[in-house]
């Protein structure tokens, strides 16, 4: 069997080696840290998940844009998604996405959204002369809220690499100094 410094690795390299961005935190990482955390994650300004579309006024009223949207997303996903594809100046169809309650809000028609409308997670249809403005939160927190863990995954994931890469450096640098004072590389004088 093929010892690690046989094959030109040493312990700190196989570390290092799990410690890279791709080797990740596990999810039980993950929520032990969101639980002893929460509170350095309160949220400045509310945020939303969901649904959003911009889309030109349908030039002929027998479109089925609006039908559909009373339905959706339960029915006529696809029709709608396929639809803002095609035809929406701002499409939002991505709902792992998060996306701050205030950018909708400078979306839609001056005084026709407001922070608690999307807080409410009913679908929401505006108007104006050149536009129909669909929203359709699927999750909501306003400001001060403890953000969910899905918003601050990455941080917290690169918040947990950093403290192993400190404990590794620590680790190195503790075994590095005893093994040079036990091969009498270093001395210690006192006076």
């Amino acid at each position: 069997m093929e010892s690690h410094e046989a094959a030109g690795h040493t312990d700190g390299e196989d570390v290092i080696d799990e410690l890279t961005p791709g080797a990740g935190s596990t999810e039980a990482d993950l929520e032990a840290y969101y639980e002893t955390h929460q509170d350095q994650h309160r949220l400045e300004s509310g945020i939303f998940r969901g649904y959003c579309f911009k889309i030109p006024r349908p030039m002929q009223r027998g479109d089925k844009l609006l039908t559909w949207w009373r339905d959706f997303p339960q029915r006529h996903r696809e029709d709608i998604l396929t639809y803002a594809a095609e035809h929406a100046r701002t499409n939002w169809s991505d709902t792992t996405q998060w996306h701050e309650m205030q950018r909708a809000v400078q979306l839609f028609p001056e005084g026709t959204l407001t922070p608690a409308a999307i807080r409410s997670q009913k679908s929401i249809i505006r108007e104006d002369g050149d536009y129909v403005y669909l929203l359709h939160p699927v999750e909501a927190y306003q400001a001060q809220d403890v953000a969910p863990l899905a918003y601050i995954r990455e941080q917290a994931a690169r918040y947990i690499l950093h403290q192993r890469e400190l404990a590794l450096l620590d680790s190195m640098k503790q075994e590095i100094y005893d093994r040079d004072i036990r091969d009498e590389r270093v001395q210690i004088f006192v006076r």
